[in-house]
C-alpha cells in the first residue's frame, strides 16, 4: 500500500522536473496534450490490473509523471497567454478548482465504498480518464502561448493571440507593450549562460 501510494508523488517529482524542457521543446499546447494524454495511459494500466498489485503501481506511477508535468506546464501556459488584468485570478483558480477536484474525488470514493467488487476502485480510478481526454483534447483548440511563438520567431502569432485574448487591435499600445514585454525577456534569457543541474544545491 506504502509503494502504491509513495509511487504517484515520485512520478509527480519527476513530471515537474521534466516539464521545462519538454514545454520549451514541444510548446505549451501540445506540451499540455501530450502531458494529459500520458495520464490517460497511466489510468489504462491502472484499472486494468487484475490480480497483481505491481501493475496498479506502475500505473501510479506514469500517472503521476503526467501530474507533475501538468502542475508547471498548465500555470505556465496560463499566465503566458492570459491578459495582464485577469492573470492572477485565473492562476489562482487553477488551485481552487484543483482543490475542488480533490473534493470530488472523494465523493466518489465515498459513493463506491460500500461496493464489494472491483468496481469500488475502478471507478474513482477511471473518472481521471475523462478529465484528462478533455484537457488533451480541449487545450488543442486554444492558441499556442505568445511568448512561446514569440521565442520561435512567429511574432505576427504572437501578436494576433495576445490580441484575441484581450479583444483589441493587433498593432494596439496594449499588445505593443506586451510583445516589447516578451521580447526583453527572452533577449535576457538567450544572453545567460547555461545552468547546470548541480547549481540547484551549489547556487
Amino acid at each position: 500500500q506504502g509503494t502504491i501510494v509513495g509511487l504517484l508523488p515520485v512520478g509527480c517529482l519527476v513530471g515537474a522536473l521534466v516539464a521545462g524542457k519538454i514545454a520549451d521543446s514541444l510548446g505549451r499546447k501540445l506540451a499540455i496534450s501530450v502531458s494529459a494524454l500520458w495520464s490517460c495511459v497511466g489510468i489504462i494500466i491502472e484499472i486494468s490490473s487484475q490480480t497483481k498489485w505491481y501493475q496498479f503501481a506502475i500505473g501510479r506511477l506514469v500517472t503521476g509523471v503526467s501530474i507533475g508535468a501538468l502542475s508547471v506546464v498548465v500555470p505556465m501556459y496560463q499566465s503566458e497567454s492570459s491578459p495582464a488584468i485577469i492573470r492572477s485570478i485565473l492562476v489562482s483558480s487553477y488551485q481552487l478548482f484543483i482543490t475542488l477536484g480533490i473534493w470530488t474525488s472523494y465523493m466518489v470514493d465515498w459513493g463506491t465504498n460500500e461496493m464489494t467488487n472491483s468496481a469500488s476502485w475502478r471507478i474513482p480510478n477511471g473518472l481521471g480518464f475523462l478529465w484528462s481526454l478533455i484537457l488533451g483534447g480541449g487545450i488543442m483548440f486554444l492558441p499556442e502561448s505568445p511568448r512561446f511563438a514569440y521565442y520561435k520567431g512567429r511574432e505576427d502569432e504572437a501578436r494576433d493571440t495576445i490580441a484575441r485574448l484581450a479583444g483589441v487591435d493587433p498593432q494596439s499600445r496594449s499588445v505593443n507593450d506586451q510583445i516589447a514585454q516578451i521580447r526583453a525577456k527572452v533577449e535576457e534569457e538567450q544572453n545567460l549562460e547555461k545552468a547546470h543541474w548541480i547549481e540547484i544545491f551549489t547556487g
